[in-house]
Order: C-alpha cells, then sequence, then structure tokens
C-alpha cells in the first residue's frame, strides 16, 4: 500500500480482548484470543498511515500479555518518530514491554485501581499488587528525565471509594507524573457511602492533593456529583471545534474505523475498503460537517474535547450499537445490570 498524505497524525488501535486481571468493573463478556487483531489490519490494511504518524495507542485488552501488541510494537520501531501510548495493568512487563516503555513511548498509564493491596484485591481477580508497583518503580527509574510521562489510573468504585487522597499519596510516592480518576456512568456512583461520607472523603483528597502538589485528572468531575469544586487537578478546555475527526483516527480489532473511542460512529471498515478510501468518503466528511456546525450527536457528552455535548447522544449510542450488534448489545447489557447488583 503506498503512503497515504491525510493529515492523520493519531492512531488508536483496539488490539482485542484478552486479558489476564479480571478487574470488577470490566464489563467485557469474553478475554480470549479469538478478537485479537489479525495482522493483515495492522501490517497491511493499515500500512500506509504510519509514515505520517506521531503517535499511536494501543489498547487491549492487556498489551503486555497479547502478541500481536508486541508484533506491532516491535513493527513500529522502523518508523523513529512514531510514539506509543500504552495502557496496562502493569502485572506481568518483559524485558521486551519495559524496553518498549522505555525507548519508544510518550506516556505509560497504569490502570491500578487502588492505593492498598486489600483493595487491589477486592477489585482485580487474577492480579498481584507488588508485582504491579515493583514495575511502576523500574519504569520510573530506567525513564530519561521525565519521558515517557507516566501516571496512575483509577476507576472509582466503593471498592476504592475510601482511598482516593490514599491513591494520591501512593502516586507522590510512586513518583509518578500525575494521577488519573476515571468514572463510570453506573458503577462509579453505585454502593458508595452516604453523601456526607463522600464530602468528607473528597475533602481529604482536597488537602492531599493541595500538600503534595500533585497533579490530578478526573475527581473534579466525579466531585462535581456532590456539589464539591476539587482544585489543583489538570484543567482541560475543549477547542471551539473538535480537531480528533480531521487528524485521528480508531481502528477496532475486526476492521472497524471510527474517529475515537469517544464516538461509535463507524465511517468504514479496512476489509471492505483502502484507508484513502475511507479518509475521503461520506461517512468521515459527514463527521467532519456535523462537527463544523457544533453537532456533536455522535460524540460521548462525557468527553473532555467535546465542546457542546448532547444529553441525547447517549441514545444515539445505544441505538447504534443495538442496531451494528443486536446479540453482544444485549449481552454488554445483561453483563451491566449484573455488576450493578
Amino acid at each position: 500500500m503506498t503512503n497515504i498524505d491525510t493529515g492523520v497524525t493519531g492512531l488508536h488501535l483496539i488490539m482485542g480482548w484478552q486479558c489476564n486481571a479480571r478487574c470488577v468493573m470490566c464489563y467485557q463478556t469474553d478475554f480470549s484470543t479469538k478478537h485479537n487483531m489479525p495482522p493483515v489490519i495492522y501490517l497491511e490494511h493499515l500500512a500506509g498511515l504510519y509514515p505520517s504518524l506521531k503517535h499511536v495507542r494501543i489498547q487491549g485488552g492487556e498489551p503486555t500479555i497479547m502478541p500481536n501488541c508486541a508484533e506491532f510494537a516491535g513493527h513500529i520501531r522502523q518508523f523513529n518518530g512514531v510514539k506509543l501510548d500504552i495502557t496496562t495493568n502493569g502485572i506481568r512487563v518483559s524485558d521486551f514491554w519495559m524496553d518498549t516503555f522505555v525507548n519508544q513511548s510518550s506516556r505509560i498509564n497504569f490502570s491500578l485501581n487502588a492505593a492498598s493491596a486489600q483493595a487491589y484485591d477486592m477489585i482485580v481477580k487474577h492480579g498481584n499488587f507488588p508485582s504491579a508497583l515493583k514495575n511502576i518503580e523500574m519504569l520510573i527509574k530506567a525513564r530519561r528525565g521525565d519521558k515517557p510521562v507516566v501516571s496512575i489510573s483509577s476507576v472509582i468504585v466503593a471498592q476504592n471509594a475510601l482511598e482516593l487522597s490514599a491513591i494520591v499519596e501512593l502516586g507522590k510516592k510512586l513518583g509518578v507524573d500525575f494521577v488519573e480518576y476515571i468514572i463510570d456512568p453506573i458503577l462509579s456512583f453505585n454502593g458508595l457511602p452516604k453523601r456526607a461520607e463522600m464530602v468528607r472523603l473528597l475533602s481529604k483528597a482536597q488537602e492531599t492533593i493541595d500538600r503534595l502538589k500533585m497533579r490530578v485528572a478526573g475527581l473534579d468531575v466525579f466531585a462535581r456529583k456532590f456539589g464539591m469544586d476539587i482544585s489543583e487537578s489538570i484543567s482541560h478546555k475543549p477547542n471551539k471545534v473538535c480537531p480528533v475527526p480531521f487528524n485521528h483516527l480508531l481502528v477496532d480489532f475486526n476492521g472497524d474505523v471510527l474517529v475515537c473511542c469517544q464516538s461509535w460512529k463507524v465511517i468504514g471498515n479496512t476489509y471492505k475498503a483502502g484507508m484513502d478510501e475511507i479518509l475521503k468518503g461520506a461517512e468521515l466528511r459527514a463527521f467532519q460537517k456535523k462537527v463544523m456546525n457544533n453537532d456533536y450527536i455522535w460524540c460521548s457528552p462525557w468527553c473532555s474535547d467535546n465542546p457542546a455535548p448532547k444529553r441525547s447522544a447517549i441514545i444515539s449510542k445505544y441505538m447504534t450499537l443495538l442496531r451494528q450488534d443486536p446479540k453482544y448489545f444485549f449481552k454488554k447489557v445483561s453483563a451491566k445490570y449484573k455488576k450493578m447488583r
């Protein structure tokens, strides 16, 4: 495939669902290798994009145990300007992956989800808290200056709600660059302590952030649900027009092409059309036109890059997913319902 002059500088690859952790808040219904992205997609279908890329986010599942992620990371090394963005549970980090983190990556996020072994063991069913901490410490020691950026993240759930401030303290102790809190619209508010206790816990987290001067992302969004403002967070003001549909693509394990992970609108499939055709196609042009007209009906209202969020977009999302794969849609809904209970 010839190189494509598209202006696309960012790529997000969903490499599959294979994972070794089994976190309690994960809605995934299959952790086998059968949904892993075939090599033909990342070695052939997307080949023309690589010379112009600046960064690629590779996502599982768990990248450090997926053979296709290792193959892609090795393949992309020939394009010296391409940096990787990887989220890992950090349980198993081989020499290959540590080298990849240090020498090829712009950001590594460790999905830790707790500040203590007790809470971690309630959240990560097949985890190893000491091993994850050790691998974070090894990366911090091995990196060159402040590259790559290293962060830890936690999906807020009932099992770690008491540790909001302790997670900040752990991030400071480990020497990471920032701590990210992730909100699940359902589980993050299910089974929490009473409101007064949550206000106390958030106030304690605010005091810890101020005292340690730790950079934090996401906790402010969670705190607003309780009528509180958390300062010293990483602020993000969206552009008047989101630039993502003009310089970024996401490719799913089955070849579906989307704009990003905050949208559900499929604009093509690599098995059915070449990337040059997809990038010049009517579906992407329609998406870009909507964005230019300040219409974000195909975008998550919780996306930090969304300048005009619409609650009705969620209806659009579920209707789209239902039409695409009714059987899988109801399977996911069932999984969410079970976790709520």
